[in-house]
Parts: C-alpha cells; sequence; structure tokens
C-alpha cells in the first residue's frame, strides 16, 4: 500500500475557501465559522423530551386509576350481589 501524501491545494483554490470564510463571517457572524457537529440532528429537544415523558407517565398513570375505579365498582356490586355490608369510611381523616 503506497503511503498517503498531503493535499496540496492552487491558488486558486485557497482563494475561493477564504473567500467562503469571509462569505460565511459576514452572514452569519463569526459562530457561522465554527465547526457544526456532524450527524443527525435530535427530533426532539430536552424539553420536548421531558414533555413527552412526562406526557407517557400521566396516561400510564391515567390507565392505573381507571383500572382501580372499574376494580372498586364491581367490589362494590359484588357486596350489593352477597348482600354484605359493605364498611363505612372513617370521617375522622
Amino acid at each position: 500500500m503506497a503511503p498517503k501524501t498531503r493535499r496540496r491545494f492552487s491558488p486558486s483554490e485557497k482563494l475561493r475557501l477564504v473567500q467562503a470564510g469571509r462569505q460565511q463571517l459576514g452572514t452569519l457572524g463569526a459562530p457561522g465559522l465554527e465547526p457544526r457537529q456532524r450527524g443527525r440532528k435530535p427530533k426532539l429537544g430536552s424539553k420536548e423530551r421531558q414533555l413527552a415523558a412526562a406526557t407517557k407517565a400521566l396516561a400510564v398513570l391515567q390507565r392505573k386509576l381507571q383500572v382501580a375505579t372499574a376494580i372498586i365498582a364491581l367490589q362494590t356490586k359484588a357486596h350489593e350481589v352477597l348482600g354484605l355490608a359493605l364498611p363505612e369510611p372513617d370521617e375522622t381523616n
């Protein structure tokens, strides 16, 4: 395998690169010349991810509440069918 050689730029290529850099500096300012992060940008920001996680947790809790309410209703109906008296809730809480 042949060793790699260093890239060499012609004067016209150097001039083109300098002008492109000046154009970026003019339109975007100094941050326009900073290197950009490679790769895909995340679909959601940190706040959007937090909101999605909170929404998902809320949906899970709502489902658990729905199941608990259905179980309580079923227990009430079972007590009515069997003729058992339900314990009275304490009002001292």
